[in-house]
């Protein structure tokens, strides 16, 4: 059988660009693999904008790895660049000795006499040298701008920055340029043309809003190749350049079916089960409604069944949420020496956006828990307003249920004011369950009740539930509804005392009804037996009447058979016959 042919035999089959991955997991996931191999990628950028950390972490990824890097930096000393790049956590020295590294300081020394005109030849003849003895695979050329000032002509800028890029393109080179980023044209530079010869252009710079300051990458191009289209913020920090794109990323876990107990049975009851293990559970109510406590329930019973928790504090120190938990009755801290229990506590002023949710990556993919608490996500308007707030708890609560994470969120609202949206931020279509703890205020008091809001896939309850907190945890109380509505506290033992007496009453009102129809009931019986004796004797002499009238019958009737009888043996009746006689004769 022959084989059909293409419909259409100009088209010939896809060639997608290879990549050279960078080894920063997040930019590669937004490069979708990685730079060009055989092209060139720029890194536009302003002042601390991390061009040069992005250069050094990518070189030592590279190099680590065996791909062999050529770091030529036109700005930083080779003694700078090496102090820098050991402040997060890289020793290019060591690498450099291993052969994986070749850093050439291109700088123009002060005080050189400049005789005539200055030309790319020597530079571009020194990297072809190294690249072919030491098998280069990546190119970086620092700071280039810092190079082409050399050059005294605008045009003669331009002239040597298309003879670089035509020189690294016809020699197969992966190279990757940094240059400063202009400050009137927004991704741009100005050098006039880097930004449109490249076939990978990404810019990075630093914003500060409403106080804080944040590191963002944007993927402007990338030529033969889709990429992340979003702004991405990211931080330096020791082990390089953390950046999350969770924009890129699935969810894909399938359905909740697990349960994982809260750490109390009626809770439990309450939610139909349990918490879904893999899902976000939001408990939000009023300050001092016990959202910590009943947190703090969950992550020791989740520590005693052998799993770890980690717990995310925005409010309190660790010693003092361990401390507060005393009162009620349980010690965290046996959790804590186990290993179990970890604690993240830091305030939401003290870092940007972007730093507080690395961090918490960090603690989650080193410590492996299984669940997290975040105490309390209203603490994240103040990280740089609502938008900042949704955008940080989106992506946390993204990030940790594609990991299988249950989660338990806190939050503190204003009264029922805020029940329209409960968790005070737009993130609620994202919550698998939700927990509503609330004061109720009757007859001059205030009391606690519970409310399970929503739980994804459960047959929870739908009533308000009352509850205190002791020195023995948190213990739920029924709740009594009538015609006056809800009755907590005093007014419910009031009530509960008035509707016990009223039930007394109707006891004996019910004993006493049940003696009076007894009674009754008894005469009846009584009257009924007399009635049925007379019956007896009436029934007793009419069968009398009626053996007495056969009796008679049967002696009448005897009677008759005995006449009859009686004159059959008469003599008469034996005289023979005269005609009898005479014939014998």
């Amino acid at each position: 059988m022959a084989t059909k042919k293409n419909a259409n035999p100009s088209r010939s089959k896809l060639q997608p660009v290879k990549k050279l991955p960078t080894g920063i997991a997040g930019l590669d996931v937004v490069l979708h693999g990685g730079l060009p191999r055989g092209r060139t990628t720029a890194l536009v950028g302003g002042p601390g904008g991390g061009k040069t950390s992005f250069c050094t972490n990518i070189a030592a990824n590279c190099a680590g790895r065996g791909d062999t890097c050529l770091f030529l930096s036109f700005e930083m000393s080779h003694k700078a660049t090496t102090r820098d790049a050991a402040s997060l956590g890289f020793d290019l020295r060591q690498l450099e000795e291993q052969g994986g590294l070749v850093f050439v300081d291109g700088r123009p020394v002060l005080g050189q006499q400049k005789i005539g005109e200055f030309d790319l030849g020597g530079l571009l003849a020194l990297v072809k040298g190294l690249s072919q003895e030491r098998k280069v695979k990546l190119v970086i050329l620092d700071a280039l701008e810092v190079l082409l000032q050399l050059f005294r002509d605008p045009d003669q800028q331009v002239q040597a920055l298309q003879e670089l890029h035509i020189w690294l393109e016809e020699n197969n080179f992966t190279s990757l340029i940094t240059a400063r980023a202009s400050e009137r044209l927004y991704g741009q530079t100005d050098l006039g043309q880097i930004e449109f010869m490249c076939d990978c252009l990404i810019y990075v710079d630093q914003r500060v809003e409403q106080e804080l300051t944040t590191r963002r990458l944007r993927v402007v191009k990338y030529r033969g190749s889709d990429s992340g289209r979003n702004e991405y913020p990211f931080i330096i920090a020791p082990g390089g350049i953390k950046l999350m794109a969770l924009s890129d990323s699935k969810l894909d876990k399938g359905p909740l079916l697990e349960t994982v107990s809260s750490g109390h049975p009626e809770l439990d009851k309450l939610l139909g089960g349990g918490y879904r293990r893999g899902s976000s559970v939001l408990l939000t109510g009023e300050t001092g409604t016990g959202k910590t406590t009943f947190a703090s329930i969950f992550a020791d019973a989740a520590c005693r069944a052998g799993e770890k928790l980690l717990y995310v504090g925005f409010e309190e120190a660790s010693q003092a949420i361990v401390a507060e938990m005393r009162s009620t009755g349980l010690d965290l801290e046996p959790m804590i020496k186990k290993g179990n229990l970890r604690f993240h506590t830091v305030m939401p002023e003290s870092l940007g956006v972007e730093e507080h949710l690395i961090h918490i990556v960090d603690q989650v993919e080193t410590f492996q828990p299984k669940h997290v608490i975040v105490d309390a996500i209203s603490a994240f308007l103040r990280l740089g307003g609502p938008m900042a707030g949704f955008n940080f708890a989106a992506r946390l609560i993204t990030y940790l249920k594609s990991h299988g994470i249950t989660i338990l969120l806190l939050n503190q609202i204003d009264g029922m004011a805020n029940a329209h949206e409960i968790s005070g931020m737009g993130v609620s279509t994202l919550l698998d369950a939700v927990v509503f703890l609330r004061y109720v205020e009757s007859d001059g008091e205030l009391n606690r009740v519970l409310l399970t809001l929503k739980s994804r896939g459960m047959a929870h309850s739908n009533q308000y539930r009352e509850y205190f907190i002791s020195d023995n945890g948190v213990e739920f109380l029924e709740l009594y509804t009538g015609t006056g509505g809800v009755k907590t506290g005093a007014a419910r033992q009031e009530q509960e005392a008035r509707g016990a007496a009223e039930l007394q009453r109707r006891k004996a009102e019910v004993k006493r009804l049940e003696l009076a129809v007894a009674s009754k009931r008894a005469t009846v019986q009584s009257q009924r037996d007399l009635e049925q004796s007379d019956l007896a004797l009436a029934e007793a002499e009419l069968d009398a009447a009626r053996l007495e009238l056969d009796l008679w019958h049967q002696g009448r009737q005897r009677r008759g058979e005995m006449r009859q009888g009686h004159r059959a043996d008469s003599p008469k009746a034996k005289k023979p016959s005269r005609k009898g006689k005479k014939g014998g004769a």
